[in-house]
């Protein structure tokens, strides 16, 4: 799995470290669970498919791919784009 790690505004970080401290395995979970939510409604509001048939990750970041249509046809994209870039072409049915 890969890690992510956020950069929380000053303001909330004492709050943050508080909360945690009382039960940290309970607050990580909430807060795992809670962006694995924010992540699959961005990923639906964007239109974003991750079929697990294709569950490559990105070489250059680590993110999945996801299948995405251009105007050369279908291909697989980085789920991280804009930030990453990185493309795959999509193997024909026929191999």
């Amino acid at each position: 799995m890969k890690k992510v790690q956020f950069t929380i505004h000053p303001a909330l970080a004492d709050k943050v470290k508080i909360l945690r401290s009382f039960d940290k395995e309970g607050f990580d979970k909430i807060c795992v669970e809670a962006l694995t939510k924010l992540a699959d409604k961005q990923i639906a509001m964007r239109g974003i498919e991750i079929k697990s048939e294709h569950a490559a990750l990105c070489k250059k970041c680590g993110s999945p791919m996801v299948e995405r249509t251009g105007k050369n046809g279908v291909f697989y994209g980085c789920s991280a784009y804009p930030k990453c870039r990185s493309t795959q072409k999509k193997p024909s049915d026929k191999e």
